[in-house]
């Protein structure tokens, strides 16, 4: 199941510009319609669904604030990013009482639009992934998994390397001071349980095992071995299926054969 966009522009080299600038295949997206009104996405919208709508505030008739007030109602799930020639901060401050994600400018950059996508499609995953796992019965305490404003830039740091990182056999806070960042192992330590609330070592093995299902809700057919490369525990399949039975109560077989209710995730 692929993430779907729509855009609605009245302007026909807006929804060209668009269709063209992002690699839709390569991140599992698809672009299933451009609409030139309100009227024709609404239309549309009568027998096919959209996971992302990408609008123009200023549209003919009925109004691109209108149309995400009036979509929201009916399809709540629906995601909005918000588009506009008008640097007005009335306009970006309405989308975002409309319920929009984000509020992006004309002439649309192309390294910025993608980047409002994928934040809008990553928050789409989150949210399907914990109610996939809500279906399964499990109760994960929820404990950091973005990476957060609030938290001081050496914390940031350190997320940004376990998401880069993660398949990295090597990966502790030990190889991030000694490799990465060069400060001293002990006093990453305990800045990062100040600021997340739990030992570096307990968070990289939640980030691993939530990988872990997240993967083997994408792609049911995928070998252990393949998915326990993929989070981290190299060539270690044995040790990473003891692991995703401590922290999930099932092995990674129980897991799966939970799954056969679900359909995969994008």
């Amino acid at each position: 199941m692929s993430y779907k966009v729509m855009v609605v522009d009245d302007e026909a080299i807006v929804r060209e510009s668009v269709a063209r600038q992002i690699p839709w295949d390569r991140y599992q997206m698809e672009l299933v319609h451009t609409a030139g009104s309100a009227v024709d996405a609404l239309e549309y919208l009568k027998s096919h669904s959209v996971d992302l709508m990408l609008v123009d505030v200023r549209l003919p008739v009925i109004s691109g604030l209108e149309l995400v007030k009036e979509v929201h109602k009916t399809y709540p799930a629906t995601q909005f990013i918000m588009i506009s020639g008008y640097a007005d901060f009335e306009y970006a401050r309405e989308a975002m009482r409309s319920h929009a994600l984000d509020y992006l400018l004309k002439p649309l950059n192309a390294v910025s639009l993608l980047s409002a996508i994928r934040k809008a499609q990553e928050a789409w995953e989150q949210r399907q992934f914990s109610q996939s796992l809500q279906v399964l019965g499990l109760e994960l305490p929820e404990h950091t998994s973005t990476i957060d404003s609030a938290y001081s830039p050496t914390v940031v740091q350190i997320l940004a390397l376990v998401n880069e990182e993660i398949a990295n056999p090597e990966l502790s806070l030990k190889w991030i001071s000694s490799q990465r960042m060069y400060l001293n192992e002990t006093y990453l330590s305990k800045l990062f349980q100040r600021e997340i609330g739990e030992k570096f070592s307990a968070y990289l093995v939640r980030q691993r095992m939530m990988l872990a299902m997240r993967l083997m809700l994408r792609s049911p057919y995928l070998q252990i071995q393949e998915i326990a490369q993929q989070t981290g525990f190299g060539d270690n399949p044995q040790y990473f299926s003891s692991v995703f039975h401590r922290f999930t109560h099932m092995t990674p077989s129980e897991f799966r054969k939970k799954l056969g209710k679900l359909p995969p995730l994008p």
